[in-house]
């Protein structure tokens, strides 16, 4: 007997709802993103610099924080780079790219390649103060090619020399015009010249012959991405992928909001939106294990709102270089220590965070590159789903429970075309780690935690 598609939909809600279920539904026919690139974060590269080293860092710590990072999976580290490294207190100096600054940095390309992370690299931290290090004001004729210029050699030796092929992004700046570090030239706007200095480094990268080396990535301000829609009607030519970010949004559905504005301001372009930083200012929330849902549900917001990725601020805590080496300045430094990270500084050897489990899971099991989609999804008031095919092949579907009570499910694959087997692994805050198992899509999720159903085994090699 032959019982159509309907019928079989109406017993499936029929049967959820007599077992007091949240109906779940993934779309395989609805696909929203044909490229997301992973759960990733801001990573330093730090780990061999003489800041660190004086502070304790050494091979058992390193080894110990690159470990974490191959376990996760992670695809892509976003880095600090500045002038500074190669050039010291000036501009104006000849540049050493083989000074034991760049040298360490080398160093940690070298781990992420050999670990298959992809590096977005920043184009100076600071914007207006990086584009005039070591002059007393800023001057458009002489710092805007002369930076352009160094960001060209950068990619020269990083990447054409020493074959740092991993390093595909630069990131123009950081919190460019939401974030004044420095001084304007006169005629110009915070904004004009952000635009200007943009357009000098695209030119002078085709000028050379690089430009196909990297995507270059922007704006990267704060506050739901402000100037995104200027970037897109101005700068189309220019930038590839486009950014922003936002921080302390309380719920999914603010952080859901937030990421459809943002990828409304520049949808006229067509091209690719990361949410390039995000988290929450509290650092004694940050060590709780709740911690590790409100990340899972910024990332399944980023995910339903169609963006390319999303990156978690930081990945460790990291004990910065000059001229942040001892900072007490607030926002979680302590003595130059950066204390945002799922995992503490290293060389305290110390356990990591709480949260930890759910980055590691997300970052591992969400997939990234090579093709991944992203698919439509319709979850209920409190469990929020996602859905990914890791390497383009798979399938990892994401059940985030925002509420304060475990909650029963179900699971309805639209137009699936073969069955699959599941592996299922859970996150839960408020209990131990569950052992990873074999998974029908039917199930709990812990309150305030989530459940991931992957085709990814446990033990599979990336």
């Amino acid at each position: 007997m032959r019982v159509c598609r309907r019928t079989l939909f109406i017993l499936f809600l029929a049967l959820a709802a007599c077992h007091g279920e949240d109906r779940l539904q993934v779309h395989l026919d609805r696909i929203i993103q044909r490229d997301y690139l992973g759960a990733n974060a801001v990573y330093h590269g730090f780990a061999f610099m003489p800041e660190q080293e004086l502070r304790g860092m050494d091979e058992r710590a390193r080894t110990r924080e690159f470990a974490r990072v191959s376990e996760m999976r992670l695809h892509i580290a976003r880095t600090w780079y500045r002038p500074d490294w190669a050039c010291g207190e000036s501009l104006a100096n000849p540049s050493d790219w083989d000074s034991p600054k760049m040298r360490a940095f080398y160093r940690w390309l070298a781990e992420m390649q050999s670990r298959n992370v992809d590096v977005a690299l920043q184009a100076g931290w600071w914007f207006t103060r990086d584009t005039y290090l070591g002059a007393p004001a800023p001057d458009p004729a002489r710092d805007v090619p002369r930076f352009a210029s160094w960001v060209s050699e950068s990619l020269h030796q990083m990447v054409e020399v020493r074959g740092f092929h991993n390093v595909k992004y630069l990131i123009l700046f950081t919190e460019p015009t939401s974030y004044n570090s420095g001084a304007v030239p006169a005629g110009y706007t915070q904004w004009s010249y952000y635009a200007a200095m943009v357009r000098a480094i695209d030119m002078r990268l085709r000028a050379d012959g690089r430009r196909t080396l990297v995507k270059l990535v922007g704006p990267n301000n704060s506050s739901g991405g402000v100037h995104l829609r200027e970037a897109a009607g101005q700068l189309d030519d220019a930038i590839d992928i486009y950014s922003g970010h936002d921080y302390n949004l309380r719920t999914y559905d603010d952080w859901l909001a937030m990421c459809r504005q943002m990828a409304g301001a520049v949808a006229s372009t067509g091209k690719p939106l990361w949410l390039d930083e995000m988290g929450r200012q509290d650092e004694p929330y940050r060590q709780t294990g709740d911690y590790g849902t409100y990340l899972a549900q910024t990332v399944v917001a980023s995910l339903n709102a169609g963006l390319a990725t999303s990156l978690q601020w930081l990945l460790f805590d990291q004990q910065y270089v000059a001229p942040l080496q001892n900072s007490d300045s607030g926002d979680s430094f302590h003595e130059g220590v950066h204390q945002w990270g799922a995992c503490q500084w290293p060389p305290a050897d110390a356990p990591c965070r709480p949260q930890w489990d759910a980055v590691r899971l997300l970052s591992r099991y969400l997939g990234g590159g090579s093709g991944t989609r992203v698919f439509a999804t319709e979850g209920s008031d409190a469990l929020k789903v996602a859905a990914t095919s890791p390497a383009g092949s798979g399938l990892t579907v994401l059940v985030v429970n925002t509420s304060n009570a475990p909650r029963q499910f179900s699971l309805r694959l639209v137009g699936r075309r073969r069955s699959q087997t599941f592996y299922r692994y859970v996150y839960d805050p408020g209990g131990k780690a569950a052992i990873p198992t074999r998974g029908k899509l039917r199930g709990s999720a812990p309150a305030r935690g989530f459940v991931a159903y992957s085709t990814i085994r446990p033990d599979e090699d990336r």
